[in-house]
C-alpha cells in the first residue's frame, strides 16, 4: 500500500471538486454497500465493462491513469458519494473484483469522518 498526498495537480483537483460537489453532477442511487441491510450510497461510473460511460472520462480519468503510470486493462473507474452521517460507519470488508494481480487506486476529493478499511496480510487497517 502506498499513500501519495497531493497526488493531482491543484488545477485538476479544483476542476473535479467544483463539478463533483455541484448540484449539476449526475449521481446514481445504489441500494446498499455490501449487504442488503447496510447503507445506501450514490456513484458515478466513468468506465466499466470496457466502455466509457461518462463525458468526464477523458479529462479526469485519463490524466489520473497517466500519473499512476497505469498499464494494463482498466476494469472500472467510478466516483462514490456517501451520505453524511453523525456517526462514522464502516461496511463489512469485501472485494470489488477477484482479478488476480489486480490493483486498486483510491483518490479522496475531500475529508470526512469515514475512511477506507483494508485487510493486508490478515491485519485490518483503516485509512
Amino acid at each position: 500500500m502506498k499513500i501519495i498526498d497531493n497526488f493531482l495537480p491543484k488545477n485538476l483537483l479544483i476542476e473535479i471538486q467544483g463539478r463533483v460537489f455541484s448540484q449539476h453532477f449526475p449521481w446514481y442511487w445504489r441500494n446498499h454497500l455490501v449487504e442488503d441491510t447496510d447503507h445506501y450510497w450514490f456513484n458515478h461510473c466513468f468506465y466499466n465493462n470496457n466502455k466509457v460511460l461518462s463525458p468526464h472520462y477523458e479529462d479526469w480519468i485519463i490524466p489520473i491513469l497517466s500519473k499512476l503510470k497505469f498499464e494494463g486493462n482498466l476494469m472500472e473507474a467510478r466516483c462514490n458519494m456517501m451520505i453524511k452521517k453523525n456517526k462514522s460507519y464502516t461496511s463489512r470488508l469485501h472485494v470489488d473484483n477477484e482479478e488476480k494481480n489486480g490493483k486498486t487506486a483510491i483518490l479522496y476529493l475531500n475529508t470526512c469522518n469515514g475512511g477506507t478499511a483494508f485487510k493486508i496480510k490478515n491485519i485490518q487497517k483503516k485509512y
